[in-house]
């Protein structure tokens, strides 16, 4: 994960992911918001099988609850695609 992208005093964090391989995300605690800012397409995959792959295409959005568990992120095709993560900060 990157470096949180909003100022210290705002009650989210934000992050920036680039991949084109699976990328594990690991939950703090909260909800995320995902929306894919650059790429065709991302699958998100839950680690426990808490939820069915998602597909998420270029300017989606989509929510992960919290009680879904730890996901990753990949690109199907293997192209480089780029995410937006919110989250309440802990």
């Amino acid at each position: 994960m990157c470096a949180p992208a909003l100022h210290e005093r705002e009650f989210l964090d934000t992050f920036r992911f680039t991949t084109s391989s699976a990328l594990p995300v690991h939950r703090n605690g909260s909800v995320h918001m995902l929306n894919l800012v650059d790429g065709t397409r991302a699958v998100l995959r839950s680690k426990s099988d808490a939820f069915p792959p998602l597909e998420l295409h270029y300017a989606e959005t989509c929510i992960v609850p919290q009680a879904a568990g730890d996901y990753e992120i990949y690109s199907p095709d293997g192209s480089e695609v780029k995410v937006i993560l919110a989250c309440v900060r802990n």
